[in-house]
């Protein structure tokens, strides 16, 4: 892996932190994002921007599609950029979405980023040995991890207990249709409000914020308004807290949604 350390790291952490030792007490950290943008690091002006537009958390995305060393000038650009514009305010918080556990990348980026935003984004886990193998390049460290196939679906349970799982993130992606029982078989739908229930009750017992819905890599895609408002109402009414968006237009929608939501309870 290529790529040297920035020197102002050390200054970067501290001024993240807001001058104090890191600390995993719950007093330690602002509430949990309703709202979540995942963003590419490619260009600084873009977390700059942001900062204004009511996301609550910006997810800095090093485990992109295509992209295969993760480019750590730009990384650490993008969130001083942010960093820097938000000032002494508390939101937009900084989150990492890093490689999965077990790679080479994700051991890089823990050893080279780790610490300079409030957790990490963990994705395709599949047990909470991933969740070991990264607190162990990492002590301290917060952890998001992504609920996104059926290993981690079967094993989410002790992923959420694991002490470092600071909230539980879930992505419909990676899920193919579920068997129910001998020749039945659940339609999407049907499978998908079985999953989110699973992770809400793993949540619950695990006594965590509320879960992230739609935790999955930047970019944009179709987007349908409609179809947009319904997933959020129907992963809120599944106890969902959080929302993961990929671009602008989604978020103005769900900021809107969740101030219809704010108002009506």
């Amino acid at each position: 892996m290529s790529g040297l350390f920035p020197r102002s790291a050390t200054r970067l952490r501290d001024r993240i932190r807001g001058g104090a030792p890191s600390s995993h007490t719950p007093a330690a950290h602002p509430p949990p994002p309703r709202s979540l943008l995942i963003l590419a690091p490619d260009r600084p002006e873009d977390f700059i921007q942001v900062v204004n537009l009511s996301a609550e958390a910006v997810v800095i995305d090093c485990f992109r599609d295509g992209v295969v060393e993760p480019d750590l000038a730009l990384i650490w650009a993008c969130a001083r950029a942010l960093v820097v514009s938000r000032g002494a305010a508390t939101y937009p918080q900084l989150w990492l979405r890093i490689h999965p556990a077990f790679s080479q990348e994700c051991e890089y980026e823990l050893d080279q980023l780790t610490g300079i935003g409030e957790g990490l984004i963990l994705p395709q886990v599949r047990s909470a040995e991933d969740i070991e193998w990264v607190v162990d390049r990492a002590p301290g460290v917060r952890v998001l991890p992504v609920v996104e196939n059926h290993y981690a679906l079967n094993r989410v349970g002790a992923i959420a207990k694991h002490p470092a799982v600071c909230r539980l993130g879930f992505s419909a992606r990676g899920f193919a249709t579920t068997a129910a029982g001998a020749g039945q078989v659940l339609t999407p739908q049907e499978a998908l409000v079985w999953q989110r229930r699973i992770v809400v009750s793993a949540t619950a017992s695990a006594r965590l914020p509320g879960p992230v819905n739609g935790v999955h890599g930047s970019g944009t895609a179709a987007f349908d308004a409609e179809t947009f408002a319904q997933e959020v109402d129907q992963a809120g009414d599944a106890g969902f807290t959080g929302h993961c968006v990929t671009d602008l237009a989604q978020l103005v929608h769900l900021q809107a949604q969740l101030r219809i939501d704010a108002a009506t309870d």
